[in-house]
Parts: structure tokens; sequence; C-alpha cells
């Protein structure tokens, strides 16, 4: 617990330090991702998921950005050892992300390649075979972890931007409690679409 505290401190202190840089382009857009999950040592199978959301992007100096972003993201897995035989988990998120991306320039599109930590909150945690059974009291409340991405992106002109990522989310915290005898954690492979458009210039 102490963990997820420090890291929440860390990324608003993180958010204030964003705030106050004297950015050369500061934009705004949306974001949706299709996820491929499950959880690390308990099952083997897993499962399409999605999450949504919005984000601010901030240029540096260079070809560096800093990316604040919240969605909402469900994951989860298949808990069993084959697809035909297993119980669907559904685990909502409300997460925080915090990125730093360079991009590459490209004649089209451009490169990214992108590194993240994530604090989220898990909002319920349920079966699809009974969706009126919240698991939240076996689980964490957050799950803190960190993220690689690499994608592209094309710029249609006056900082309006679309972006491709392929990106894979690595948790860091139990899923379950640890009364439950094992660590258990997420893993997420995801493709991410996002769309921003300018709201500073200078």
């Amino acid at each position: 617990m102490n963990r997820n505290i420090l890291l929440i401190i860390s990324s608003v202190l993180f958010f204030l330090f964003v705030n106050s840089v004297n950015a050369q382009i500061l934009s705004a857009g949306f974001l949706s991702q299709a996820n491929y999950s499950r959880i690390r040592n308990l099952e083997n199978v897993r499962r399409l998921a999605y999450g949504a959301g919005g984000f601010l992007e901030i240029r540096l100096k260079d070809n560096w950005r800093i990316r604040p972003q919240f969605l909402y993201n469900q994951i989860g897995g298949n808990m069993g050892e084959k697809k035909s035989n297993s119980t669907p988990l559904k685990l909502h998120y409300l997460e925080n992300q915090y990125s730093l991306s360079y991009i590459f320039e490209g004649n089209y599109w451009h490169y990214q390649v992108s590194g993240a930590v994530s604090a989220a909150y898990l909002w319920q945690a349920k079966y699809d075979t009974n969706p009126n059974f919240d698991l939240r009291w076996a689980t964490h409340d957050f799950d803190v972890g960190w993220l690689m991405g690499f994608g592209f992106r094309y710029e249609t002109g006056g900082w309006r931007w679309f972006s491709a990522e392929f990106r894979h989310y690595w948790g860091r915290n139990s899923v379950f409690l640890d009364r439950f005898g094992y660590s258990v954690r997420n893993s997420v492979f995801s493709i991410r679409l996002a769309y921003s458009f300018p709201l500073k210039m200078k």
C-alpha cells in the first residue's frame, strides 16, 4: 500500500511539474484501445477487452513529448487452462498514465517509442457467468505498473495528428490479496488509436 501511495503522490507532483513547463505546444485528444490480456501465474488464456479516455500532450525540447492520460480500462483474463473450459474475469480500472515519447521523423508517417508508468484504481471485478457477484473483496484496490510502446504517427497540419501504437503493460501489484498465497499480475497487449488537436501554440 505504501508503494501505491508513493506512486500516486509522485504522479501528482509530476503533473504539477509538467504544467509548469514552458512548453512550445500543448495539445489534447482522445484515445481508444483494444486489449488482449491475461493474469500471469493464474491462467494461460487471454481475453479481449477495451479501453477509452483522454490525454494532454506537451511538446518539449526537440522530439520529446510528455503525455498525462486518464482512461477507463477493462482487462482481466479467462481463468482456466483451455478457452472452451474457462471463466472470463473482467477487471474494470480507472487508470492514470504518464508517458514519455520520442518521435522519429519520417517522410509521411513519423515513428514514436514510448515508456510509461501507470497507477490504476480497481472499480469492479466480476465474472461474466455471474455479473452480480463482485470479487472486489478478494482483490487489491490499486494496480501499478509500467508500459513500453512503439507506434506510427501521422500529422495532418496545425498540430493535429493521428497515431496507432502497439503497447505492453506489466502490472507490479498482485490482482488478488496476498493471503491467497501467491502473486498474480496483469499482463496486457494493446493496440491504441489516438487523435489530438492543439490547445496552445508558440
